[in-house]
């Protein structure tokens, strides 16, 4: 089984949501990581990464519709992991659109 990445986020302007970070999220931070000179290691910059997928799964997903420099320098106010008991998914299962 896999573990499910979902994060909690806190717009400035006091909207909530939760997203659901899936696969093309993830490819799209290595692919802007190295385009761009960060870290491609979510371990060298934790707090970055966190932020990007964030974001790139809530454009996905319909959330939030700026650009990542709004998101990340003004809009997003707190983003954390969400622990869950049953956080766990079975790849061979279908399951709703996530970015």
């Amino acid at each position: 089984m896999m573990k499910r990445l979902k994060l909690a986020v806190q717009l400035l302007d006091e909207t909530e949501f939760e997203v659901i970070v899936g696969n093309p999220s993830m490819v799209a931070y290595e692919r802007t990581a190295a385009k761009r000179g960060w870290p491609t290691s979510p371990g060298d910059s934790p707090v970055m990464w966190q932020t990007f997928l964030a974001w790139h799964s809530a454009k996905a997903q319909g959330l939030y519709t700026k650009e990542f420099t709004d998101f990340c320098d003004t809009d997003a106010v707190l983003i954390e992991i969400v622990e869950e008991d049953n956080d766990e998914v079975n790849p061979t299962q279908g399951s709703p659109r996530i970015g």
